[in-house]
């Protein structure tokens, strides 16, 4: 992968939290690293969200790519580093529909009040569609929105606007589709979605005693972390029989708890998969 990659992989968390909640190996790095090189084109470590767009995914750049990188918390909205990437480009492309419109309403609703006026629906398709004439159909179906009296439109009316007219919100879709075919291609994506989708499942169906189970892994988990980043010797010595040393550890390497799993277990039913990527 070279070592400007490894490089990376070191210094960034990011990298880790995707690897570990995609499920990634070294191969789907190694991937992701080949797409981002090809747009680092100063070998900084960073490439322009607008080159990205239209010269990878092949699409202009639009509200919905700048929304897509603000989703991950990103320094710069012009610029991302390959963490940066690869965070927004998993956490977007493993959106399922439902999360696509979640995702489409939340920029619509400019004030964040969970309703979309008149105004800024007419404003958000027109600017979806770039700005081209909009298709007959999608200006019957602006002009058949059913608003309620003082103009709001909630996302329930949203998602039944997107089943009778699938074309008004169709751009949303194709920069996802797009977007999965130019970096790992879209089998890869389905097929990872499906895993991540029975993760969650078997996650929900899991008993108390593979709970007792998980909790034991995890614990084992978290002790190899600290004593990675200690190292053996210091871990023996400074750690593990100096309980004063213990509570400075924890608070950089929380337990996991019964209560935690409880609650992961939870969330697991609400979320889809690209939950994990935020």
């Amino acid at each position: 992968m070279g070592n400007t990659a490894k490089t990376h992989l070191a210094a960034d968390p990011r990298i880790e939290h995707v690897t570990f909640n995609l499920k990634l190996v070294k191969r789907d790095i190694a991937e992701f690293w080949e797409t981002f090189k090809k747009y680092d084109y100063d070998c900084e470590g960073k490439i322009h969200l607008q080159e990205f767009m239209e010269k990878c995914v092949k699409e202009k750049r639009n509200f919905l790519a700048d929304g897509s990188v603000e989703l991950v918390d990103v320094d710069d909205p012009d610029w991302l580093n390959f963490g940066e990437y690869v965070q927004a480009v998993s956490t977007f492309c493993c959106f399922e529909e439902m999360e696509v419109l979640q995702f489409c309403f939340f920029l619509f609703d400019r004030e964040k009040h969970g309703y979309i006026m008149q105004d800024a629906l007419v404003f958000y398709i027109d600017a979806l569609h770039n700005h081209q004439q909009l298709s007959a159909n999608i200006r019957h179906g602006l002009n058949n929105v059913n608003f309620h009296e003082d103009g709001r439109f909630d996302f329930m009316e949203f998602v039944k606007l997107n089943k009778d007219y699938p074309q008004m919100i169709y751009p949303a879709f194709r920069l996802q589709q797009k977007m999965m075919m130019y970096t790992m291609g879209e089998a890869w994506w389905k097929n990872r979605k499906a895993l991540l989708a029975a993760d969650a499942e078997n996650m929900k169906e899991m008993t108390d005693s593979q709970k007792r189970h998980e909790l034991k892994r995890r614990a084992k988990d978290r002790q190899s972390k600290i004593r990675n980043n200690m190292g053996a010797i210091d871990y023996y010595t400074q750690y593990y029989f100096r309980p004063d040393q213990w509570k400075s550890v924890d608070d950089n390497f929380p337990k996991f708890t019964m209560e935690d799993l409880n609650r992961e277990e939870e969330e697991a039913a609400k979320a889809g998969p690209a939950a994990a990527m935020k």
